[in-house]
């Protein structure tokens, strides 16, 4: 039987068009089809300003040294998220430093964040975890700069604005697997000119004196084309995507029961980036061997930081999420009827 993998771009002649017309124009560097995607991107999250990047981790690691992150210093991070966040954080100098999350949203709990704030606390990144708002209101009253990550997040709304436009920084990511996906690159945004300024500076070493931050982090006019066209079809791919959502919502809604699974949690505000269930009475990595070995490619969602070495005491709900979360196939490329192949091997692996 066909494979149906995790998750696959949605491209079409447009994007392929908008690199062909970057190639023509000989110019395929950072230049002018990055600074258009800046503007639509500063006047899609209703921020100031908007600065391409190479990579999301680039983007990560530019808005902690925008915001001075350095050696001795403290980033409080969620327990339950892509290892980018821990390594932008060390690749600074300075101390990645985990709290728990909410069981649900599976997003940064603002609870367990302040029990970790110290004196040498910097700054904390919060996640919209497979496309969930993140509670930046709460975090907010912490008094710590946030840095928003909508690698997850992008076209949803929290606390009135849309995804990117809360936080004192903001970023995303635009990999292959990203819901803007150029193949690689990312984006930082502020409302503060001086984070601007550091970011603009830092993210090439060209004519500047030699520094450990001043690294290659440009992004090409041909993933910014790519990207752009990405932009433009947002809505219509958000839109594919709720109603695969809804479609599963609807198969598993009669064997969810019988399989002791939770179905992911109706959020105001969410994107469906990914659908997540939770699994009550089978192990996660389990389900997922199974399935991936009927070609259906489901997957535990986030890579497990238990064992490492910044995983220093018990985060229970990021425990739990580890264990029993699974990301089921959800992109518009999903042809008729796989939606249904997908729930019964669900059920299959599960019984």
């Amino acid at each position: 039987m066909k494979i149906i993998p995790q998750a696959k771009p949605l491209i079409s002649d447009n994007e392929i068009k908008a690199v062909s017309d970057v190639l023509k124009s000989g110019h395929l560097a950072m230049g002018p089809v990055c600074l258009k995607l800046e503007k639509l991107w500063q006047e899609m999250i209703c921020m100031e300003s908007a600065i391409t990047v190479g990579s999301g981790l680039a983007a990560l690691r530019l808005s902690l040294h925008a915001l001075d992150v350095g050696v001795g210093d403290e980033v409080i991070i969620p327990a339950y998220s892509c290892v980018a966040l821990p390594n932008a954080v060390m690749s600074l100098g300075a101390t990645p430093v985990l709290a728990d999350i909410e069981q649900g949203t599976w997003n940064l709990s603002p609870y367990e964040a302040e029990k970790k704030v110290t004196k040498n606390t910097k700054a904390i990144i919060v996640t919209h975890m497979f496309g969930s708002p993140g509670d930046i209101a709460g975090l907010k009253k912490l008094n710590v700069p946030i840095i928003e990550d909508c690698a997850h997040g992008i076209g949803g709304r929290c606390d009135g604005k849309p995804f990117g436009g809360a936080g004192d920084v903001s970023m995303a990511s635009f990999y292959a697997t990203k819901m803007i996906c150029a193949g690689e690159g990312g984006i930082v945004a502020s409302n503060d000119p001086e984070i601007t300024r550091r970011i603009k500076t830092a993210r090439e070493y060209s004519n500047q004196e030699p520094s450990g931050i001043h690294l290659n982090d440009k992004m090409t006019d041909i993933e910014a084309a790519i990207a752009i066209e990405q932009l433009k079809g947002l809505e219509y791919n958000l839109k594919l995507r709720e109603q695969l959502a809804s479609s599963y919502d609807g198969l598993l809604a009669s064997v969810a029961e019988s399989i002791d699974i939770e179905l992911p949690a109706q959020i105001p505000g969410r994107i469906w980036y990914r659908y997540i269930i939770r699994l009550n009475n089978n192990n996660a990595e389990d389900v997922c061997s199974r399935m991936q070995s009927k070609n259906i490619h489901a997957t535990q969602p986030v890579w497990d930081l238990r064992g490492t070495r910044i995983w220093v005491e018990e985060y229970v709900n990021t425990s739990l999420a580890f264990g029993s979360l699974v990301s089921l196939p959800l992109y518009p490329g999903l042809e008729p009827g796989d939606t249904d192949r997908v729930v019964e091997c669900l059920e299959t692996c599960c019984k």
